[in-house]
């Protein structure tokens, strides 16, 4: 049992919480990247500049996708399948959303004119204030599984715990009983 319970620590949570973070920390990341085209604004020879935002944008990607494939094929509690259901579907609404930000950042990389950059600029803005409650909500969701497996650690530790207490008392009380036995044979 306490076997069971570190193993399942070390195979499923740590790795769990591990892959979680890397998603979350990538989309951290993505969002820092993009408060970097403002610098930009008025500099109207920056298109390698914004080009550059994206290469960065997509090392960001990379690390979500590796904590993607931490996480996502390991098994999950019922309650933590049901909350990464719900947090697929926030995630795929921030991710549309990085899309036309990452397309209006394209755009801004091939505009040669003041005039094109100012109008792309108006677009960016709102698409990063319509990005923010999408991105509220999904990072809400990460941060809740973090919390979840976290419990589950504590509570497989807790297990742990428990079945090790258990076996040295079972362990004292046959000992107990062999030397009980061993004196009654003694005495006998």
């Amino acid at each position: 049992m306490a076997d069971e319970a570190m193993d399942r620590i070390a195979a499923v949570r740590m790795p769990s919480i591990h892959g979680l973070d890397l998603v979350a920390k990538g989309q951290l990341m993505v969002r820092a990247t993009n408060r970097e085209a403002p610098f930009f604004e008025n500099d109207y020879e920056a298109q390698a500049k914004f080009a550059e935002i994206l290469k960065t944008k997509d090392l960001a990607w990379k690390e979500v996708d590796k904590g993607w494939k931490i996480y996502e094929p390991l098994p999950q509690e019922a309650e933590e399948a049901a909350v990464w259901k719900q947090f697929l579907l926030e995630w795929d609404a921030w991710k549309k959303g990085e899309a036309a930000i990452d397309e209006t950042i394209r755009s801004l990389a091939a505009n040669r004119t003041p005039a094109g950059q100012k109008k792309l600029f108006e677009t960016l803005y709102g698409q990063f204030e319509s990005q923010k409650k999408p991105f509220d909500v999904a990072n809400a969701s990460i941060e809740r599984l973090v919390s979840m497996n976290e419990g589950y650690a504590l509570a497989d530790q807790k297990r742990g715990d428990e079945a090790i207490v258990l076996s040295r008392r079972v362990m004292f009380a046959c000992a107990a009983v062999a030397l009980a036995i061993v004196l009654l044979i003694a005495l006998y």
